[in-house]
């Protein structure tokens, strides 16, 4: 998903008004690493086709209502948004 930072970028040096875009990003991070941790972080690059893997001990993998949270702010910008 580097597009979405690449876009604001482009925009910003375009100087279109990125205020949504910008705020759109930080919620993402805030979702996944804020709300979730290193186990959000695993699970949101896995989501997005990278190989996040397992968290170890003492961390603790995702619960379902967690991993939906995740999803939930992926949505608007991935098509995939269940991790088999």
């Amino acid at each position: 998903m580097p597009e979405l930072p690449t876009r604001l970028m482009k925009n910003y040096q375009a100087g279109v008004d990125i205020r949504k875009q910008q705020f759109q990003l930080a919620q993402i991070a805030r979702c996944v690493t804020d709300d979730h941790g290193i186990p959000g972080l695993k699970y949101a690059m896995d989501l997005l086709g990278f190989e996040g893997g397992q968290c170890r001990l003492p961390l603790l993998p995702l619960d379902e209502g967690q991993k939906v949270d995740i999803e939930k702010v992926f949505e608007p910008f991935c098509a995939r948004t269940r991790v088999s």
